[in-house]
């Protein structure tokens, strides 16, 4: 298995209680700022297909932790489903929806008195 980590250059996005939006611009993910107490955040990265992939390769996105409720993962705009809104880590297969340029959106809602926070590690998953 191969392994690409998911760090820099990310974008945070906040709505509040009144459902504004708010662009907070780069974020480091792991998250630990945690003076934004929105609730919902939008983290966005963009990201290349993986060269040499075989025919027979899979590729995971893999979400190591988050704080909060999962709301939504897409790729390239298509929704990716998983069974356990509550597992983690998120292991979930993207082969079908990648492109030459990607794109990730996660989006995170304010559960209980928990903030909403993607404090865990990002990558991805090659499977030869």
């Amino acid at each position: 298995m191969h392994i690409i980590r998911l760090r820099r250059p990310w974008t945070r996005d906040s709505v509040d209680s009144s459902g504004d939006l708010h662009t907070d611009s780069k974020a480091d993910v792991p998250d630990s700022d945690l003076s934004n107490t929105s609730d919902k955040k939008i983290y966005r990265r963009s990201f290349n297909r993986p060269t040499g992939l075989s025919e027979q390769a899979r590729v995971f996105l893999a979400i190591s932790q988050w704080q909060g409720s999962l709301q939504s993962l897409q790729v390239n705009k298509k929704a990716i489903e998983w069974n356990d809104p509550m597992e983690t880590p998120l292991r979930v297969e993207i082969t079908k929806q990648l492109e030459l340029s990607n794109k990730i959106e996660i989006q995170i809602a304010k559960s209980g008195d928990q903030s909403p926070l993607l404090c865990g590690t990002v990558h991805i998953e090659i499977d030869d």
